[in-house]
């Protein structure tokens, strides 16, 4: 017995159909993996910002604090330089006491 050529056809075209409907069900699988990519790349994108403004406000804060060990540092400058010069003011009082004192032990 033979088939006529409509059978045929429909037979065909519903192969078909299922074969369009298998693509179709792929590519939407597809499309849901690239989202969740995409939405997984919106997230770390959100985190790197997140963490980028920490590193800044970490290295803003280093800054002022390596201002103050500047500041520091000068003042200990500065109060080395005072006692430096308070000392040689010493030693010249000394001289000069010892100075004014050595007639008096050779007495």
């Amino acid at each position: 017995m033979t088939v006529p050529k409509t059978v045929e056809r429909d037979v065909a075209l519903s192969d078909l159909q299922i074969a369009v409907m298998r693509v179709l069900w792929r590519q939407g699988e597809t499309s849901v993996t690239i989202a969740a990519n995409v939405s997984q790349s919106v997230d770390a994108g959100r985190e790197i910002c997140a963490r980028a403004g920490t590193i800044s406000e970490g290295a803003a804060a280093l800054g002022d604090r390596a201002d103050g060990l500047y500041s520091l540092a000068d003042r200990l400058t500065q109060a080395a330089a005072q006692i430096h010069d308070r000392s040689a003011g010493f030693v010249r009082i000394a001289a000069d006491l010892e100075a004014e004192c050595e007639p008096c032990v050779l007495a």
